[in-house]
């Protein structure tokens, strides 16, 4: 199947999602239950992952500098920034907050029953929280919704730096954690390799799963568990890379060491059951995955110029380098792949230029991102909305612009979304006008039509 999309889709998916069959439409921002909340550490930007709740309100865990933002009394004697969770209400204010004493820069956090999982690196002994700041082993905490920790341990690994941005949770409750690993060849230089490892719901590591990779860069962004309770992961890897007795996947792109993005299933048990390459002649990453019925997921991520993704191909805008831009332009995408890989829909969205991540609530799509405004003063974060069924675009919801701004986290909730993000400089919230600010990080609550 072949086709261009700029805000369409390519393909059509057999049936709808879980859930409605109507794609929620938001407020713009500035109207209805619309507001936005400045909140952690100002230095730093360090934006909160988040949880939505059936209440109206948001667990989010993340870092600050000024524990009264969030509703923590005090920091330790000595710390200067510390992460956290909390719980807010519909009207974002505080009902409770704890501090992670042991845990760096929060990467994931996923609702399990009535608790939360909380994935950090772990640092026990640093007085500050930085996006910088990586460990060796790995901080894994269950909160529950009303405070109660349920469990704060740490998962070793024999690696010199592990990393685990993505977190999922499978229906008995075990633990997935998908990232990457660092170590040091005498040869090589750094490298660096995805990494699948499963848990179970007490935090007690099962199997890890490396593939043998030739080149320098692969990481993984996220991990879903299927409804089969099978496990997909995404991320970007340069030259070739093999998921066990699978054949190898190889980078397309042109320039050595320019990484294109991957995504590979796992059984439950850690056994790759295929693995496949996208992306094109230049740079592409997957970011987000959500799973869907009957094992389909949605997959996100950006690619430059043209995108080959599960038997589906979008030609990019075409590009000639000048003095002003050496670089193709980056487009966000988002996609609808059966549990074959085979891609049912695929939606560039060529004013784009990242799609951090996606999720899915009822029969609405939800993808989060950026985009530049045209003039090079500025940008927009937004969240665009599609029908799960057809991968149409419903609904572009310019959540904030500003000078240097991103939305990073998106939790759909009964009647509302939840978007954190980083802004910095002159920036509107549609109700709302920061002027010469510093780097900061938003909260923002977009209600339902």
């Amino acid at each position: 199947m072949a086709g261009a999309s700029t805000g369409g889709s390519a393909g059509a998916a057999a049936g709808a999602g879980s859930g409605g069959t109507t794609p929620t439409v938001y407020e713009p921002p500035g109207m209805g239950e619309t507001w936005p909340i400045e909140s952690g550490d100002p230095l730093n930007a360090t934006v909160p992952a988040l949880v939505a709740l059936d209440d109206g309100g948001v667990m989010i865990a993340g870092a600050s500098a000024d524990p009264a933002t969030v509703g923590v009394t005090a920091f330790d004697t000595g710390i200067m920034s510390e992460a956290f969770v909390a719980r807010l209400g519909a009207d974002g204010a505080p009902v409770w907050a704890r501090p992670l004493t042991e845990a760096g820069l929060p990467w994931a956090m996923r609702r399990s029953g009535d608790d939360v999982v909380i994935v950090a690196p772990y640092l026990p002994d640093l007085a500050e929280v930085s996006t910088s700041y990586v460990s060796k082993d790995v901080y894994l905490a269950k909160i529950g919704l009303d405070g109660t920790p349920r469990f704060e341990t740490t998962v070793e690994f024999d690696n010199e730096i592990t990393y685990t941005y993505g977190l999922a949770i499978g229906a008995a409750g075990d633990i997935y954690l998908a990232g990457g690993v660092q170590n040091s060849d005498m040869v090589r230089g750094i490298l660096s390799s995805p990494i699948l490892v499963r848990c179970t719901a007490d935090g007690t590591k099962v199997w890890e799963s490396m593939p043998e990779h030739t080149g320098t860069q692969g990481y993984a962004n996220d991990v879903a568990v299927l409804s089969s309770g099978d496990v997909v992961m995404t991320g970007a890897f340069d030259l070739d890379m093999t998921f066990g007795s699978l054949s190898p996947i190889t980078s397309t792109a042109l320039l050595m060491g320019l990484p294109n993005g991957f995504v590979v299933r796992y059984t439950e048990d850690g056994e790759p059951v295929w693995a496949d390459q996208f992306g094109g002649e230049d740079f592409s990453v997957g970011t987000g995955l959500s799973p869907l019925g009957d094992d389909d997921f949605l997959l996100s991520g950006g690619a430059a110029l043209d995108l080959n993704l599960g038997g589906t191909s979008l030609p990019g805008e075409p590009f000639v380098p000048d003095d002003m831009s050496t670089f193709p332009p980056m487009a966000a995408f988002v996609a609808r792949l059966a549990g074959d890989g085979v891609a049912e829909w695929v939606t560039l969205e060529q004013p784009a230029t990242y799609g951090s991540g996606v999720e899915l609530s009822g029969a609405t799509v939800l993808l989060a991102g950026d985009m530049e405004d045209g003039a090079m003063t500025g940008g927009f974060a937004y969240v665009r909305t599609y029908d799960v069924a057809t991968g149409e675009s419903v609904q572009n919801v310019t959540a904030v612009s500003g000078t240097d701004i991103e939305s990073a986290f998106i939790a759909p909730g009964a009647g509302h979304l939840w978007v954190s993000g980083r802004f910095s400089g002159n920036t509107d919230f549609g109700n709302e006008n920061i002027l010469d600010s510093g780097a900061g990080v938003y909260l923002l609550r977009l209600g339902a039509e």
